[in-house]
């Protein structure tokens, strides 16, 4: 908060005037005040409505797909996305009734990012690919296998379509080895 202290001089015979008209003023602000907190807080419910929406969109998916978990395979699960960050999505998961892991170690490096992004996803899949001999891709990975083999398990990233996202890499992968059948929701 910012408190300000202002001198002001009035003129004689204006003190009355000047009472009246500050008391209006005072009038004003407050009512303006109100004014702003009841526009915020129908701005807070209409964001909260829309997550829900958005989630409910998501989990909705998930569930028509039979999923009984979800991998989250961002290197990065945050999110500018309503619904989509860490913590909110796991907690709206939970009650679906549905399990959420993150696998940050099979998600997309930096570089990586930044080419898809910027519209190279050939150069993204190189990146890609050059993380997958990676320790912590490795290690991810195996979790995403046992995952994937105890239950049906959906993969969750930013990229609407598969076709140009790292899944594409994961699912080919999984399904190249073998006992897994790969569904694009």
């Amino acid at each position: 908060m910012v408190l300000e202290v202002a001198i002001l001089d009035i003129k004689p015979g204006m003190r009355q005037d000047f009472e009246l008209a500050f008391a209006r003023a005072q009038d004003i602000i407050s009512s303006a005040k109100a004014e702003a907190e009841r526009i915020a807080a129908e701005a807070k419910t209409k964001m909260e409505d829309f997550v829900a929406r958005r989630t409910k969109t998501a989990e909705s998916k998930i569930a028509q797909a039979e999923a009984q978990a979800v991998a989250d395979v961002r290197a990065v699960a945050a999110s500018r996305r309503a619904g989509f960050a860490k913590t909110l999505l796991a907690a709206s998961l939970a009650e679906a009734g549905i399990d959420y892991v993150h696998l940050r170690g099979v998600g997309t490096p930096k570089a990586g990012r930044d080419a898809a992004r910027a519209g190279r996803p050939d150069e993204m899949r190189a990146i890609y690919r050059d993380a997958m001999a990676e320790p912590a891709f490795e290690l991810d990975y195996a979790r995403l296998r046992e995952l994937a083999t105890e239950r049906p398990t959906a993969l969750l990233c930013y990229c609407s379509d598969a076709a140009h996202c790292h899944r594409r890499l994961l699912t080919d992968k999984l399904a190249a080895e073998g006992g897994f059948e790969v569904v694009d929701l």
